[in-house]
């Protein structure tokens, strides 16, 4: 069976979304002062009149979706999207009980909030603030804000006993969609089949963006960048992607091949750990008080960058700035480490090249023997330096710790594998080909749970043993696809494709 189009023919008369319904509260209780918690439920189940909603700049304010609540550090809501004036904006959000809550956090030089479209507060509407209290981002944006206290839908007091911050953001009143009492009553074959075609949609539509690509790039470079991206975990995917441009596939292959193995003693691994390194201006350097296996190979890979290393004439884009964070990210996963297997990964592309060596990978007859080749393939066996480090001067651990772990290498599967096969395929046009990508996506597990896939298996099947179904790659594909589509928009629920096509019985 090849990747199936009929999700998106699901919805070709779906009705286009507009601006949500003002939700009606029936609230009743007792007084008390608001956390910020508390302050972050009122703006997620938008407990506030939305008519004649306006910025502390007199603009009118339309929220289209209040975003994504996000359960790690920086703003508090991810891909919110409003209207301020005429201009429509994407971005994140961030709430304080009082305005000077942004300037006390110094998220002004914070790049976690560089993406901050909207400052939520509770203090009552005030006169326009001064220059120096705005908010603003490092790059001196500044940030329109919302005062709220005048706006509440109801009276604090009776917020606070209504709500259960602590419930939040799956035990949210919105939480539940109203397609779960469809699917209740549905077969299981169906909820199956309804995730399983979104899946597939997710592929494609990965795929499409690598089509795209593809028209200015090669495809070693297409795969060696989606793959790179993967690599660099959560905390460093953009910074991993630019590392990709800095240093492109074809230069970092021509250079590796060029050097003669007697010049890097046959360890083409090593001197694509020193030239991903320097590439990214992380090459470490060696210190008096380093033990002597460490001093060995700091100035190795030093070395090996000084005399094979790019200067400022290699073919990658040397004006683009990349910032290593470092607060928040756990020491297994800091980038030099994440280099340093993705160096082992790459030293086994350079006869084949990278797109060739992924292809070869997936299509195959056995797809659970494809599986583990490409596991093993993003899983490298143990370094010899890394392996037993966090960091370049950091003590020996007793016991190795992998560079890139069995889930992680999954992700990079499901998310560049897949549909890096499905280009190669159709750019072909083997249906076979197809099939057999196909076949391998079926059989992939599926990946470690996140935010928006249990908060969307809550939606949809809330703690009904339907809820069993999102247990694979693909169905968590289609849960992760679904939300894109309808719960990120609308999630009242009042225009969604979903719900309509399960009312008017046009999904079975």
């Amino acid at each position: 069976m090849a990747f199936s189009e009929e999700y998106f023919r699901l919805f070709e008369d779906a009705p286009a979304f507009h601006e949500r319904v003002e939700r009606k509260y029936s609230l009743d209780g007792g007084g008390g002062r608001i956390s910020e918690r508390l302050l972050r439920c009122v703006w997620y189940d938008r407990l506030y009149k939305a008519d004649g909603l306006s910025t502390l700049d007199g603009e009118k304010l339309v929220v289209h979706s209040p975003g994504t609540w996000n359960l790690e550090g920086g703003p508090d809501f991810r891909r919110a999207e409003i209207t301020i004036g005429d201009v429509r904006l994407k971005g994140d959000v961030e709430l304080h009980i009082d305005p000077a809550g942004w300037r006390q956090h110094a998220h002004s030089s914070d790049p976690e909030y560089d993406n901050v479209i909207l400052h939520v507060t509770l203090a009552p509407r005030r006169r326009e603030p001064k220059a120096g209290d705005r908010p603003m981002t490092r790059h001196g944006v500044e940030i329109a804000e919302l005062a709220l206290w005048d706006r509440l839908a109801d009276d604090l007091r009776l917020l606070k006993c209504a709500l259960r911050p602590d419930d939040y953001p799956y035990g949210s009143a919105t939480n539940h969609g109203r397609c779960r009492d469809l699917i209740e009553q549905l077969p299981s074959d169906t909820a199956q089949k309804l995730l399983c075609v979104a899946g597939d949609a997710r592929m494609i539509a990965r795929h499409r963006r690598f089509v795209y690509e593809a028209e200015t790039k090669e495809l070693d470079q297409v795969a060696y960048g989606a793959t790179l991206e993967g690599m660099g975990y959560k905390a460093h995917t953009k910074q991993f992607g630019l590392l990709a441009q800095r240093l492109p596939y074809a230069a970092l292959r021509e250079r590796v091949l060029s050097v003669g193995e007697s010049q890097v003693s046959g360890d083409r691994i090593r001197l694509t750990q020193a030239l991903l390194l320097g590439a990214a201006r992380l090459l470490p350097t060696a210190q008096p008080d380093d033990p002597p296996e460490a001093r060995e190979y700091l100035a190795d890979i030093g070395r090996l960058w000084r005399e094979h290393g790019f200067g400022e004439s290699r073919d990658g884009d040397i004006d683009i700035d990349i910032e290593w964070k470092r607060a928040a990210v756990r020491p297994a996963n800091l980038p030099e480490r994440r280099m340093a297997g993705a160096g082992h990964v790459l030293a086994r592309t350079y006869g084949a090249g990278f797109f060739a060596s992924v292809v070869a990978r997936i299509i195959a007859d056995d797809a659970k023997k494809a599986q583990k080749e490409c596991v093993e393939f993003l899983t490298p066996a143990e370094d010899g330096f890394w392996s037993y480090r966090y960091s370049p001067h950091g003590k020996k651990l007793s016991r190795p710790v992998g560079l890139i772990g069995r889930d992680r290498a999954l992700t990079i599967i499901v998310n560049s594998f897949v549909p890096l096969g499905l280009l190669d395929a159709r750019t072909r046009e083997s249906r076979e080909g197809e099939e057999l990508v196909h076949a391998f996506y079926c059989g992939l597990p599926s990946l470690p749970p996140n935010n928006i896939t249990r908060l969307m298996e809550y939606r949809m099947f809330g703690k009904s043993p339907k809820e069993r179904v999102a247990r694979s790659a693909r169905t968590q594909q289609g849960l992760l696809q679904i939300f894109a589509d309808w719960c990120s928009e609308d999630p009242s629920c009042q225009n969604c494709g979903i719900v309509s096509g399960l009312t008017s019985g046009y999904i079975r």
